[in-house]
């Protein structure tokens, strides 16, 4: 059976693989947040005061600006190896910014909980992550959107398990796919 691989198929799957990665570190600020709110010191994260506090704005372009270029780097590897440490770094920078912007929001909406900011967290990874995909790779509008919702609801779905469960299994797979997956060669 001869290989029908087009052109824009392939765009088309690079783009899922490296949204695969923004999964990836969405997932893993859910997955990292429902874990730390059974840790005693990692809770006490969440209630930021005294300087901490101030700077809680700044600490939260920090972590996003890491976790992006960890993102963008980890795009150009050749090695697996290195694409997959790499987008750990950014998932782990991800995660690290929910306590700031649970800090952020709890100006505007008094009874943020740690859950939502981590929501709102793990949308803008992926998003993030997604629009440089979606820019460098330049795949069809459809597959685009038909790919984008798919993983916007299996975040939210992440975001509204109460154990975290879901969302530790949707970072294995993204990091797997985004790590191990490799396009076919064009016919």
């Amino acid at each position: 059976m001869p290989n029908t691989m087009t052109e824009e198929r392939l765009r088309d799957l690079e783009c899922d693989r490296l949204m695969a990665a923004g999964l990836c570190m969405g997932a893993t600020t859910i997955a990292a947040t429902r874990m730390a709110a059974h840790i005693p010191a990692a809770a006490r994260m969440f209630e930021l005061d005294g300087a901490i506090a101030i700077m809680a704005p700044i600490a939260l372009l920090a972590t996003l600006i890491i976790g992006a270029i960890a993102f963008i780097i980890a795009t150009d590897q050749k090695s697996r190896l290195a694409a997959g440490i790499l987008t750990a770094v950014g998932a782990g920078s991800m995660a690290a910014a929910v306590p700031f912007l649970r800090q952020c929001l709890a100006l505007y909406v008094p009874d943020t909980t740690a859950a939502w900011a981590a929501a709102v967290t793990a949308f803008t990874a992926y998003g993030l992550c997604a629009s440089i995909a979606i820019q460098d790779q330049k795949p069809s509008g459809r597959h685009a959107a038909f790919s984008a919702a798919i993983t916007v609801f299996a975040l939210l779905q992440a975001a509204m398990d109460g154990s975290g469960v879901f969302s530790m299994i949707l970072a294995a797979m993204g990091m797997l796919f985004f790590t191990l997956w490799r396009a076919p060669t064009a016919s």
